[in-house]
């Protein structure tokens, strides 16, 4: 191939990549998101509030894995806890406060009257103590991840608090 003609293949195929967004997805950790940009893995609604996004990665241990984002955190359990579920290898949660991810095995998750995008009512929280008083405010209860995972499985987690009054 000619040097010229190699130069506009350069040229093209930065071009497309500039045009489809250029960035690549990183195969561990969490997702890189433009909010308002993806959709939910669950509802196919836009995840608009980095309050209650979620992301699940399977196979990320064998070095190519599928990224799963929801616009609820709620979403991501229910997942999980369906018969053919998703078996993460990671999970990420949103700081309800911070908006950073954190990693979701270890976080402290508020169920009550919280206005989230599918009302499922959960914020997850970096800190047991912003959790407690969050659970406070709104009369809600602090959770662990396998709490969680259980009312899932027991098809309770859409059976939630009454959301006309969430906050």
């Amino acid at each position: 191939m000619r040097r010229g003609a190699r130069r506009h293949v350069v040229v093209l195929t930065l071009l497309f990549l500039a045009a489809c967004g250029g960035a690549v997805e990183p195969e561990t950790g969490p997702p890189d998101l433009a909010f308002g940009q993806r959709v939910c893995a669950r509802c196919g609604m836009s995840v608009d509030d980095p309050r209650f996004a979620a992301a699940l990665r399977e196979g990320a241990e064998q070095g190519s894995s599928s990224l799963f984002v929801y616009d609820d955190v709620g979403e991501i359990f229910l997942d999980m806890a369906a018969p053919q579920g998703i078996a993460p290898s990671e999970i990420w949660v949103h700081d309800a406060e911070s908006s950073a991810w954190i990693e979701g095995r270890s976080a402290h998750y508020v169920r009550g009257r919280i206005a989230s995008p599918m009302a499922l009512g959960i914020e997850a929280y970096a800190g047991a103590e912003a959790a407690t008083r969050r659970a406070g405010e709104i009369g809600g209860e602090v959770l662990g991840f396998d709490a969680l995972m259980d009312l899932a499985r027991r098809g309770d987690l859409e059976t939630n608090f009454n959301q006309e009054d969430a906050r």
